[in-house]
């Protein structure tokens, strides 16, 4: 009988979560009657960082058209700090903020249709990415309805 041990490859990936440098946080917006819910993944002015958008899940109480912009200035509210994937590890210099705004703040790429599921991933097949200063905001093209955005993302030195 032999003794026999399988290698598992350290993965690019896995090197990123054990270097600190990958996270993932979560943020909503409530619905408030006459508004468009917006949230931000967010990375501020002055930030020694780049943000690197992997990917994000999007959800709601409606079947909603989601837009997905990309806005300069800092919503209102910083809601929570994303966690290191890498337990323990740093926080992340990038902000989860969201605000309440009737019509729709930043320039459009792009939607995501939630349809009937409620939520949907967003399967970004490139990373999005952010220098100081740069975000990118999902907001329904629904007024009165809210919404919940998982996002992962890595920080790199710019």
């Amino acid at each position: 009988m032999s003794n026999l041990s399988l290698a598992v490859p350290f993965l690019d990936r896995d090197f990123q979560v054990s270097q600190g440098i990958a996270f993932h946080g979560i943020n909503n917006s409530a619905a408030l009657a006459g508004n468009n819910s917006h949230v931000q993944l967010f990375n501020p002015v002055g930030s020694s960082v780049v943000v690197l958008l992997d990917d994000l899940t999007v959800g709601g109480i409606l079947p909603l058209i989601v837009r997905v912009t990309q806005h300069t200035t800092a919503l209102t509210f910083s809601l929570t700090v994303g966690l290191n994937k890498n337990i323990g590890g740093a926080a992340p210099v990038a902000q989860l903020r969201s605000q309440q705004q009737s019509g729709f703040l930043g320039t459009e790429f792009a939607n995501i249709d939630l349809g009937p599921a409620l939520r949907q991933r967003a399967g970004i097949k490139f990373p999005v990415q952010l220098a100081a200063g740069q975000g990118v905001v999902l907001v329904p093209t629904t007024q009165d309805a809210g919404l919940f955005v998982s996002w992962e993302w890595r920080e790199k030195l710019a």
